[in-house]
C-alpha cells in the first residue's frame, strides 16, 4: 500500500482506550463530521448508481478545491 493508506490508518495502531476517550469526549463534533462524510458518500454512491459522470466530476473538482484550500495551496 502507498503512504496514504499508512497515514489514514495510523489511528488504528494507537492505544484503543486513548482513542475511545478522545472520540467520546469530542462526540458532538465527531458525529457532525461523520454525518457530513456519510452524506458525501451517499452523493457519490448515487452518482455512480445512475452513471452521472457530470455530477461525479463536479463533486471530485469540489473535493480537490477543498483539499487545496485546507492545505493552503
Amino acid at each position: 500500500s502507498a503512504g496514504g493508506f499508512r497515514d489514514t490508518t495510523r489511528v488504528s495502531m494507537g492505544e484503543p482506550s486513548m482513542w475511545a476517550e478522545i472520540l467520546t469526549e469530542n462526540s458532538p463534533a465527531v458525529l457532525e463530521r461523520l454525518d457530513a462524510a456519510l452524506a458525501q458518500l451517499g452523493d457519490v454512491r448515487k452518482f455512480l448508481a445512475v452513471g452521472d459522470k457530470k455530477s461525479l466530476a463536479e463533486w471530485l473538482k469540489k473535493a480537490g478545491k477543498s483539499r487545496a484550500q485546507a492545505l493552503g495551496l
